[in-house]
């Protein structure tokens, strides 16, 4: 029997002769007897139920829908962890509603109680099979982020039953009960109802606490001495398009021109250093939604930038207070995976800027359960995203034969930065320590050991 091994967690629920790895690249790894999924090469059989029901009509859809969510994750090239998380929470609800809706066309509504819970079993089970495929199938690079969304969500369904657990720092929706009589029909109901509002609430959740709090944390750093009346400039450098980076910065500068914070002391002046980020260069995205935002929201007057390509990267360090960069993955150790060229910014800027300190922005769930960053592979994307950016003749070249033969061209999209270069952590919940982002991996990994365990791979029932 193959397994797929989670550290001590053996997970093997796909056919006997399948075996898959959590750390895959995106590139298609063709299994020995053909592929399922013409698209999808990689990807072995999913069946989200038993055998016997993997004609019915639910089963199809649910599972088709499964594969749509899975292309969207792997095809987004632009969208950070924190966006696919949610299009994989956005996915799973979607399958969810398909299942119940299925269930309910397949069967009149039940009366017995032992009816009900078994279509609350056949539901839930699906549920969780469907969630496992999309954490481990859908953007392995990306797989933190999108593993914890989904074990929350998955944790917001159990809501209503006699299991209560909620996932890491979550709670059960506002105005959904959590003691319901258990009726297979109303518990898929009100579990429904919780995964959609933990989906609601994830568009804006922590990025207004985040830019809270890089704010203070900057005017604790640069701020502290600085007479009332003077404007202190902070010189940032950063990279790539990070949605918590985006958001934290437009948060922070709001802050500042904020009626309430006028006159109360020294006013921050922002100096961004942003590189271009290739080959897709998100930096200058970043650099045309900042300054459209100073503009619409009335502090253009706080912030500079200078916007130069990525081999520039020791011109853009000098003098820098700190490096901002965003994550991916955090490993229980505090290695950060992030754009590639994170890790040359922060070398660069601490040789050349003597006080210059690196600060991890990061959504607490992007923390991995636990494993070394060896253990993950590099995810080598479509070289042309490259070379279109190269002359007709270098491309022209490029085509022959000859040239393939002898030239691999790289397009790997993150990197590792070791824990020992990160000063700082900063997620919602304020700054993180070693200690705590420890705490949070080893949450990760008690979860996906309650919701992704051999019970879900063997098509066993698990309580409700």
């Amino acid at each position: 029997m193959a397994v797929l091994r989670l550290h001590s967690l053996k997970i093997s629920f796909l056919y006997p002769f399948t075996t898959i790895s959590r750390t895959m690249s995106t590139k298609p790894q063709v299994h020995s007897r053909g592929a399922p999924y013409l698209d999808l090469s990689d990807l072995p059989p999913i069946p989200l139920a038993d055998r016997h029901r993997l004609t019915e009509k639910w089963h199809t859809e649910a599972q088709q829908t499964l594969l749509e969510g899975i292309r969207e994750l792997r095809n987004d090239h632009t969208s950070g962890a924190k966006i696919l998380a949610t299009k994989a929470v956005a996915s799973l609800v979607q399958i969810a509603k398909i299942i119940d809706a299925g269930l309910a066309e397949a069967r009149p509504a039940a009366v017995r109680e032992d009816e009900c819970k078994d279509k609350l079993q056949i539901w839930w089970d699906a549920v969780r099979r469907a969630g496992w495929a999309l954490a481990t199938h859908g953007r392995p690079s990306m797989d933190a982020a999108i593993t914890v969304a989904v074990l929350n969500a998955l944790e917001q369904g159990k809501v209503g039953s006699l299991d209560t657990s909620h996932g890491a720092g979550q709670q059960p929706a506002e105005g959904v009960a959590t003691t319901v009589t258990p009726h297979g029909n109303e518990l898929i109901t009100y579990r429904l109802q919780n995964m959609e509002e933990y989906l609601r609430r994830r568009a804006d959740a922590g990025q207004t606490q985040i830019g809270q709090h890089l704010r203070q944390f900057i005017r604790d750093k640069c701020l502290s001495g600085t007479a009332e009346s003077e404007q202190h400039k902070v010189t940032i450098l950063t990279l790539s398009l990070s949605s918590t980076i985006k958001d934290a910065l437009t948060t922070m500068l709001a802050l500042e021109n904020s009626p309430s914070n006028r006159g109360k002391g020294a006013k921050l002046m922002v100096h961004l250093h942003i590189l271009e980020s290739r080959p897709m260069f998100e930096g200058a995205e970043l650099t045309r939604i900042l300054t459209a935002q100073a503009v619409s929201k009335g502090y253009a007057d706080n912030l500079k930038i200078e916007l130069a390509s990525d081999a520039s990267v020791a011109i853009l360090a000098r003098d820098v207070d700190i490096v901002l960069i965003g994550a991916d993955r955090i490993s229980e150790s505090g290695d950060v995976s992030n754009k590639t060229g994170s890790l040359p910014a922060i070398l660069v800027a601490k040789h050349l800027s003597k006080n210059a300190i690196a600060v991890a922005l990061s959504d607490i769930e992007k923390v991995a359960r636990p494993g070394a960053m060896e253990e993950h592979l590099e995810e080598d994307n479509d070289p042309t995203e490259l070379s279109r950016a190269w002359s007709a003749q270098v491309r022209e070249c490029a085509s022959r034969e000859t040239w393939k033969e002898m030239v691999r061209v790289r397009n790997v999209y993150f990197e590792w930065v070791p824990a020992n270069y990160i000063d700082r952590y900063i997620c919602e919940t304020g700054v993180l320590s070693l200690a705590e982002i420890k705490k949070q991996s080893e949450w990760v990994l008690s979860a996906e050991q309650r919701l992704f365990g051999e019970d879900v791979q063997h098509g066993r029932t698990h309580p409700v």
